[in-house]
């Protein structure tokens, strides 16, 4: 598939919806994707799958309001 910055999707073997942020060579994406706990997974570096693991999935519903406008990463 072609994926596109802002996409959401997730590995194929399952885990959170993840937020597409660069495309790489080579078919490789970078994702980042906010925990239930509101933090900020992939600071800033992200995470790099093979494209071919990953699937489209439908975007979660927003934080609850209340959430810090500047999240934590790890």
């Amino acid at each position: 598939m072609d994926w596109k910055v802002g996409d959401v999707v997730q590995l194929k073997s399952g885990g959170p919806g993840m937020t597409v942020t660069n495309l790489q060579n080579g078919g490789w994406v970078k994702v980042h994707y906010f925990g239930d706990d509101g933090i900020l997974y992939g600071g800033s570096y992200g995470f790099d799958f093979p494209g071919e693991a990953l699937k489209a999935v439908e975007p979660s519903k927003p934080a609850p309001k209340g959430r810090s406008a500047q999240p934590q990463t790890v």
